[in-house]
């Protein structure tokens, strides 16, 4: 029988359809966004493309230059392959620690990083978070990986001599210790590197451990130290050593197994033992692609946008990749005490970035981490006598205020309850009213080398005064504002801990942002009472303008009222001022779009939301306009483009911006009861991006804010979306 054209296209589509199958989140993810840009202002995400598993302790990455603070090891632009590094680097402008990389080769031995390396093309990567090959200048690569581990697999295209490098510590003063067991096929060691650790205090203790398998035999092998090459030895200790191994003639193929630990050689093994207990890459591969799969589908989101796809499950795949899992199977290295603890354990929290977006979006994401996130942070004012402001792996004295605070209330707020509230608020309060030691004669400049742990520098003057001083302390307006901030945030624990006294002292403390507002801005005051110019951190006066979350109506009212607002708002938005006065690509200006929410004009910030999503997140290697800073500039996309953001953490509520998804559906789980929130915009576009009419569970919604009980119970939240402003919804709340 003829069958028209048509009909066969149908056919051939359907049969097609159900040959391919179908893409999952994980499926989305672009490891290349953020691995591009302009490094030398700040236009760049800073990321890598880094193999491990959700919060995983160490990521797998292709090394094109040697890392240190400001350079991560991986850069799209570079042309070189260089080795294959376990980084615990979680930030461009931190350190990395403890690391190992390897590196394979043929013929005669070349350890040294300046001479060793290959040509790649980018054509020949296949890069996702869970798995990553390159073939590349004679040999091919594979790598999957477990929270500790990982597998890789090395073929060479020239069999004489085939060999592999490990570099098992590189930092001059940072000694290590490698060494080469032939009867065990293996390379174990470790080093003491620690990038920031003229930041921190000194970790006699602190060793980043290695145990590397092959599953070939060792045929011969030695070590070096510098550029000296030992042909024969079995052991080196000092700085900047490592080994290498080569195998017989006419290898083909290498596997290879790396265990790591914070712990001892032995934890290594372990930790190798119960990950990757096989040679099967394939099946740790399978693993891995299950545990991003199950993490990166807590939102599933539809719409036909095969870029903004890639840009949300990115972003998934980023903002769940910290805080860092810290602990081996029931013990942790503590880097506040130098010993060794039973428990769970975390690390490397960017809280000064990360408390604005990435831990709310945990709340929802990974909520049943989050207590034990919390805990962390307890235990390390119990073994380091503060909370920390950024780990790196230990007290760093980078960035200000003291936003622990502000995630632990946070937790607690949204009912995320499992850990010791007495304990929680004794922490904070030790925060907001004990100043560190030698406060008054210190200026806590940014990036200090240590003296002492910095919780709140600048903290005596401000409860005498009221405020931080310029001629005291650095970054003091900062300081004021964001102190004012964490102060709410601590209120908050004091009332749940039924301290009624602290709680209205801190309340009153978190309206200091008053003292320091000057026609129209926040601005600088000296010790004597009189103005001066400078004190912001990373920013201007712009960015710091309208940073009293905890306030926002007493802000707006001491700002001469709505319409007041909404003008200096104008101005931070105008086109051709936007980009200084609201700079996306740091963080203190994060939550300034959805700002018109609270002046009765929600459909500017819609126009504004739509804008950020639309100009400052993109589908290629300079992908994000500014570091991604473990997950916040990721977080803040996430929750923008299903139309809700928490603008102020340590309360329940959330300004609604611009939904850009036909439908996102959260999924809620324990400790709360498992539900699902589902939000849909009807006719929604890239012009379609201003909210018309909306309902709650099938009642009109005429608020541009929801509270986080509505989200957590369940339920459907819809928007009929249009390309002009509907300027009545929402106007009167």
């Amino acid at each position: 029988m003829k069958r028209s054209a048509p009909f066969v296209l149908f056919l051939a589509a359907f049969f097609l359809a159900l040959a391919s199958p179908a893409m999952e989140p994980v499926d989305y993810v672009n490891p290349m966004i953020g691995t591009d840009g302009i490094r030398t202002i700040s236009l760049y995400g800073g990321m890598i493309p880094g193999v491990t598993r959700p919060f995983g302790m160490i990521q797998w990455t292709p090394m094109t230059q040697l890392h240190k603070i400001g350079k991560c090891p991986y850069r799209y632009r570079d042309h070189r392959i260089i080795g294959f590094l376990g980084t615990r680097q979680p930030a461009v402008w931190m350190g990395d620690y403890g690391e190992v990389s390897i590196m394979p080769g043929s013929g005669a031995v070349e350890h040294r990083f300046s001479r060793r390396g290959a040509p790649y093309s980018h054509k020949e990567e296949v890069t996702t978070p869970y798995y990553y090959a390159l073939r590349f200048g004679g040999f091919r690569v594979e790598m999957a990986a477990h929270e500790r581990s990982s597998i890789m697999s090395f073929e060479f295209s020239d069999t004489d001599s085939p060999h592999i490098v490990v570099d098992a510590g590189r930092d001059k003063g940072f000694p290590g210790r490698v060494e080469v067991d032939v009867d065990k096929g293996r390379i174990s060691g470790w080093n003491s590197d620690r990038d920031s650790a003229h930041l921190g205090p000194p970790l006699p203790n602190f060793k980043g451990y290695f145990v590397i398998e092959f599953d070939r035999p060792i045929t011969g092998y030695g070590t070096y130290a510098g550029n000296d090459l030992s042909e024969g030895s079995a052991e080196e200790q000092g700085d900047a050593v490592g080994a290498y191994a080569v195998f017989a003639d006419g290898t083909q193929k290498v596997r290879v197994r790396i265990g790591t630990s914070l712990i001892s050689l032995e934890k290594a093994e372990a930790n190798l033992r119960a990950e990757i207990p096989h040679w099967d890459l394939e099946a740790i591969k399978e693993r891995g692609r299950e545990a991003w799969n199950e993490q990166l589908s807590r939102i599933m989101v539809e719409g036909p946008d095969e870029d903004m796809l890639t840009i949300f499950y990115t972003g998934m795949y980023h903002a769940h990749l910290y805080p860092r899992t810290f602990s081996e199977y029931g013990q942790y290295y503590s880097a506040f005490d130098d010993q060794i603890h039973q428990g769970v354990a975390y690390n490397d929290y960017s809280l000064w970035d990360t408390f604005r977006a990435e831990h709310p979006l945990l709340i929802l994401t990974a909520t049943e981490r989050v207590s034990d996130m919390v805990t962390s942070l307890l235990q390390t004012y119990q073994e380091g006598g503060w909370l920390p402001k950024w780990p790196n792996p230990t007290y760093t004295g980078i960035m200000i205020g003291s936003h622990s605070d502000s995630m632990i209330a946070d937790a607690w707020v949204k009912g995320v309850r499992d850990f010791d509230l007495e304990l929680a608020y004794e922490a904070t309060r030790h925060n907001a009213l004990d100043p560190p030691e030698g406060d008054r004669e210190k200026r806590w400049a940014d990036r200090a080398p240590w003296t002492s742990v910095e919780s709140r520098g600048g903290l005596s003057w401000y409860l005498d005064l009221g405020y931080v001083p310029t001629d005291k302390t650095a970054e003091a307006v900062s300081r004021t504002l964001e102190f004012a901030y964490d102060d709410f945030c601590v209120a908050q624990l004091a009332k749940a801990a039924g301290r009624m006294d602290d709680y209205e002292l801190l309340m009153e403390h978190s309206r200091n942002y008053k003292n320091l507002y000057y026609k129209g801005f926040m601005r600088g005051r000296k010790a004597d009472g009189s103005w001066s110019s400078g004190g912001f951190t990373e920013g201007l006066k712009w960015h710091y303008m309208f940073l009293a979350m905890q306030d926002i109506p007493g802000m707006i009212e001491l700002m001469g009222g709505p319409e007041a607002v909404e003008k200096n708002l104008d101005k931070i938005f105008l086109p051709y001022l936007r980009l200084a006065r609201y700079n996306h690509a740091n963080e203190p200006s994060h939550h300034y779009p959805y700002l018109y929410d609270y002046v009765g004009k929600p459909w500017k910030t819609q126009r504004e939301v739509a804008h950020v999503l639309d100009t400052y997140y993109w589908n290629r290697p300079f992908g994000l306009i500014g570091n991604d800073d473990c997950g916040q500039t990721s977080a803040w996309y996430i929750f923008g483009s299903i139309g809700f953001y928490p603008v102020t953490p340590g309360t329940d509520l959330y300004a609604i911006g611009s939904p850009r998804w036909e439908k996102a559906k959260i999924k809620i789980g324990p400790p709360y009861k498992e539900a699902t929130f589902t939000v849909i915009a009807h006719n929604q576009s890239r012009k379609n991006i201003y909210v018309q009419s909306a309902t709650l569970n099938g009642e009109p919604l005429n608020s541009p804010f929801l509270r986080h009980g509505q989200i957590i119970s369940g339920g459907e939240l819809v928007f009929e979306m249009g390309p002009k402003p509907n300027e009545s919804w929402g106007a009167g709340n």
